[in-house]
């Protein structure tokens, strides 16, 4: 009988052990191989995402300056002055054309408003208001603008002094009213606490005055820096904030109505109807049919952004300046409560003269200047002056040469004020910040930025910028 040395035994066994060896580490080699391949997929689809979130910032600037060349072209005057000129084509993706301040042509006038001249107006069917969806090769883009004049300025409830209460109050009075009308009841929420909450927080974190004018910047003085900081105050949850589905709509979070990226004043051609029955002085004898008319007005405007409290869609009659219908027609009477008669001209929306009944075509144009809101039906109603802390001269305040040009009577004289002359400092028609969800898609990583472009006379900007993955 044949038998096998033991030597040959030993090697069999440690040639099988180093090929298992061996095994493992091609294995494991492979499976490095791999994931660095992943890796590197993942940071070259990051990096196209990241190009292509920035370039978002340069074709929403495009689309502004298309929106400033169309809605210049018509040379729109600005609330009674002479005519805007086309400033669009300077500094092309960078931001606007910049004709300078002084220049005679920059729309300012003499008019009715002097100072307070409009150049521009936006609407939410202006070509920035459409969704983008984009993209090059494997990378896919979409990017949603909302324009921030439309919603309520948070440092409102900050403006001032700490001894200035009436602004603080009349800001938090505003607040509370823009709450109950968006938050849900099942929420639970008292819309009074919730505002004094908001109101507390903002004043112990930043402890200074804040300026609406001037946008936020990373200082400790600054009580907020973005919108989602709310969570920080007690009874803020997601669904308030953010909002929630309910059914096949979605109903709006705080994030749709609230704002500290704004010039402070509220854009009537792109407010939500909520917005603007917040900001209705007191008085009035029917805020939310008012609040409607204009929306009615305006055309192509949404009403209601939300179901609201009362489930209620914005659409539907409203009483008080005479029943309007989504169609924007007002009953026969043409009588409204309170002023007793319709605007002095006749206008009850952007597009036609109103008639002596006190109908309306229901079509509506955007409103290309203030006086196109003065002329709504119910913005001549008479209310109380009050000192609301917004920069407005009480009627009979300030010299006669002021007197004359705003249209104040002089020394003996009566002038009554209306719910537009309390309106005017605290409205516009054309927006300066844009917020923009941008969302970039490569080989199934997607990345989210959210950033705020505030267009100035000679350049837009990034404000402010958040990105993270989808």
């Amino acid at each position: 009988m044949r038998t096998t040395p033991p030597g040959r035994a030993i090697a069999l066994i440690l040639t099988l052990l180093v090929l298992a060896v061996l095994v493992v580490i091609v294995a494991q080699l492979a499976y490095t191989t791999s994931l660095d391949h992943r890796s590197a997929a993942n940071h070259a689809a990051d990096l196209a995402n990241e190009v292509a979130l920035r370039s978002a910032g340069n074709m929403v600037i495009a689309r502004l300056d298309v929106t400033a060349k169309i809605n210049n072209d018509g040379g729109s005057s600005g609330d009674g002055g002479s005519p805007g000129s086309d400033g669009s084509s300077g500094e092309g993706a960078i931001g606007p054309g910049g004709e300078s301040p002084d220049s005679p042509d920059s729309g300012s006038g003499s008019g009715s408003d002097k100072g307070e001249a409009e150049k521009v107006y936006h609407t939410i069917l202006d070509p920035w208001a459409k969704k983008i969806d984009d993209g090059l090769g494997e990378t896919k883009l979409s990017i949603t603008v909302v324009d921030e004049e439309r919603k309520w300025n948070l440092s409102r409830l900050v403006e001032g002094s700490e001894e200035e209460t009436a602004k603080r109050d009349a800001a938090r009075a505003e607040l509370e009213t823009l709450l109950g009308l968006v938050l849900p009841q099942e929420s639970g929420v008292v819309p009074a606490d919730l505002a004094r909450d908001i109101q507390d927080w903002m004043v112990k974190k930043g402890g200074q005055p804040a300026d609406t004018t001037v946008t936020p910047i990373p200082d400790s003085k600054i009580p907020i820096l973005a919108i989602e900081e709310l969570q920080f105050v007690a009874g803020v949850t997601d669904e308030i904030l953010y909002g929630k589905p309910e059914g096949d709509r979605k109903v709006p979070g705080l994030v749709e109505f609230l704002t500290i990226h704004s010039s402070g004043k509220v854009n009537m051609n792109t407010a939500p109807k909520e917005v603007i029955q917040a900001i209705l002085p007191k008085g009035v004898d029917d805020p939310e049919a008012l609040a409607q008319e204009i929306v009615n007005a305006r055309g192509g405007g949404e009403g209601s952004s939300t179901l609201g409290p009362k489930g209620t869609s914005g659409s539907g009659k409203t009483t008080g300046s005479g029943k309007t219908s989504g169609s924007g027609e007002t009953s026969g009477s043409g009588e409204t409560s309170g002023s007793g008669k319709t605007s002095g001209s006749g206008k009850t929306s952007g597009e036609g003269e109103g008639t002596g009944d006190g109908s309306s075509s229901g079509k509506g144009q955007p409103f290309k200047s203030l006086d196109d809101v003065k002329s709504v039906q119910g913005m001549d109603q008479e209310v109380q002056a009050t000192d609301a802390g917004d920069g407005e001269k009480k009627s009979g305040e300030g010299t006669e040469e002021e007197k004359k040009e705003e249209g104040q009577p002089s020394e003996g004289g009566e002038k009554k004020t209306t719910v537009f002359d309390v309106l005017k400092p605290r409205i516009t028609v054309t927006s300066t910040n844009f917020g923009v969800t941008a969302v970039a898609t490569t080989d199934g990583l997607a990345k989210r930025a959210y950033f705020v472009l505030e267009r100035g006379k000679k350049r837009t900007r990034i404000v402010y910028w958040k990105v993270g993955n989808q």
